[in-house]
């Protein structure tokens, strides 16, 4: 080999070397790129308690990080990574969809007539309202054999709980003994019908009804310790069903057995002193009611 010959050759390697040694203009550092911060996503729609059982689905190695107080939800990852995630969570979190129920409730009070118990075959479960139904509810309501006890409108979201209160606050006392010293205090029980009704709305328009019944009436009074502690007689019922969108579900339930004493007497005669119990006498009415229900949802988009 000539001078010349290896002189080129060792300028080639020593411009080899240096090009391996020196950065080179645009280059994407891999660890830059894999430095991990935290990362967070607050939430506008969708309550973390909600989002909680879901996160694993997204990522089951991550570490995920929920503030319920302030609605956020995050952890400690790579900006390249949390994209995706990021993307997951905000898909979750979307506005829920609106549902109307437009409810009336029905009491009959003569359960003993000939087109209460038509009804009734037909009422064995729940099922959608025809012209039929309707028209025997309406008979039933301008004959005086039942009455509407209540016809609200609520509106909730899907997949969350709407509650229903129908009747009265029963005022009752409570006593409580402190040293030689006794404290009164007045307590109050709601008695009536409750519904709590869970819609959830399908992306076909169908409806699902989780529905829970409770009614509750005051069936007496108790003495003790000189307060009168109010007997309440309650009844539970739960159903599911399904429904189309403004298509009106009907049924009845909580049938209740009641006796209401009464005292009748003779106007100021009976108010007299000795002789006003000669004049009163004691009437004891036993009586049956049911209740209809009509439910009607809609969606609100």
């Amino acid at each position: 080999m000539n001078k010349s010959m290896a002189m080129a050759l060792c300028w080639c390697l020593f411009n080899t070397a240096l090009w391996a040694q020196s950065p080179i203009l645009g280059y994407d550092n891999p660890q830059a790129s894999a430095k991990k911060s935290f990362q967070f996503v607050l939430l506008k729609y969708a309550r973390t308690h909600e989002v909680l059982p879901m996160l694993r689905n997204i990522c089951r190695e991550c570490d995920w990080v929920v503030d319920h107080a302030r609605q956020s939800v995050g952890l400690m990852i790579n900006s390249m990574g949390w994209a995706t995630y990021k993307n997951a969570l905000l898909t979750m979190d979307k506005r829920r969809a609106l549902v109307r129920l437009d409810v009336s409730v029905i009491e009959v009070n003569n359960t003993q007539s000939e087109r209460y118990r038509q009804l009734l075959s037909h009422l064995s479960t729940p099922i959608a309202m025809s012209d039929t139904i309707d028209g025997m509810i309406e008979l039933m309501v301008s004959s005086g054999n039942a009455s509407l006890v209540s016809s609200p409108r609520v509106i909730g979201a899907s997949g969350s709980q709407i509650q229903l209160k129908v009747g009265d606050q029963m005022p009752y006392k409570t006593a409580i003994q402190s040293g030689t010293s006794i404290q009164t205090s007045v307590q109050y029980i709601h008695t009536g019908i409750e519904l709590n009704i869970t819609p959830f709305l399908h992306y076909d328009d169908r409806i699902d009804l989780d529905i829970e019944l409770h009614y509750s009436a005051v069936n007496g009074v108790e003495q003790d310790g000189g307060v009168d502690m109010p007997i309440i007689a309650s009844r539970t019922s739960t159903l599911s069903l399904q429904v189309t969108q403004n298509a009106t579900v009907v049924f009845a339930g909580l049938l209740d057995h009641s006796t209401h004493e009464s005292l009748e007497k003779v106007p100021f005669i009976g108010d007299l002193p000795f002789i006003g119990g000669l004049f009163q006498r004691s009437v004891r009415k036993k009586q049956t009611t049911d209740l209809i229900y009509k439910i009607t949802p809609t969606a609100i988009r």
